[in-house]
């Protein structure tokens, strides 16, 4: 947490930022412009979260940050160092937060413990985690092993209850078959 902050206030965009891409898998573009974030000192009173939303309301800003800002808020009760707070410039902390997934389903949390209750049963986490072990792994992008071996590694993740040592297993196995095929392939 304390990583994905400012010396002196929290960050809920680099926080969703890493949960868009790295727990979710979600693509985000670069931003178009880099912006330096509102200091804490020139609109004294707001919290972090109304300084982001304030910040990130225009139109060129809104596409990635409705995704963005509402996973990151969901964090809100953790200062820049990572400890615990209710409140934020002597207001109480709002943590609630909203993803709207691939399918367009919306899904509400409050907190941190309700997030990862969210992580933790989304399909698309899954996915992120399996295609990133791998890549870890390997040293190899999932993709370059056929279109089906990231969806045979997903299967099989759900299938053995996310027991961690199967995958382990089960991408040694798949990335050593596919590599097995390929170079028969290339000999021909």
């Amino acid at each position: 947490l304390a990583g994905l902050a400012y010396e002196e206030a929290s960050s809920p965009i680099h926080r969703g930022v890493f949960l868009a891409r790295s727990l979710l898998g979600r693509f985000l573009k670069p931003p178009p412009i880099a912006i330096a974030p509102t200091p804490v000192d020139l609109l004294p009173g707001l919290t972090t979260r109304e300084r982001v939303v304030q910040q990130t309301a225009e139109t060129m800003c809104a596409a990635c940050h409705g995704m963005i800002n509402p996973l990151g808020f969901s964090l809100e009760n953790f200062d820049a160092a990572g400890r615990f707070r209710a409140q934020d410039q002597g207001k109480t902390v709002d943590a609630s937060g909203i993803y709207l997934d691939r399918n367009g389903s919306e899904h509400r949390f409050t907190g941190a413990r309700q997030l990862a209750l969210f992580l933790v049963g989304n399909p698309e986490a899954h996915a992120a985690f399996t295609e990133q072990l791998f890549q870890y792994l390997t040293k190899q992008p999932v993709q370059a092993f056929g279109p089906e071996t990231h969806a045979k590694l997903q299967e099989s993740f759900v299938k053995n209850n996310f027991h961690m040592r199967d995958l382990f297993a089960e991408i040694a196995t798949q990335s050593t078959l596919q590599a097995r095929i390929m170079k028969e392939k290339n000999k021909n």
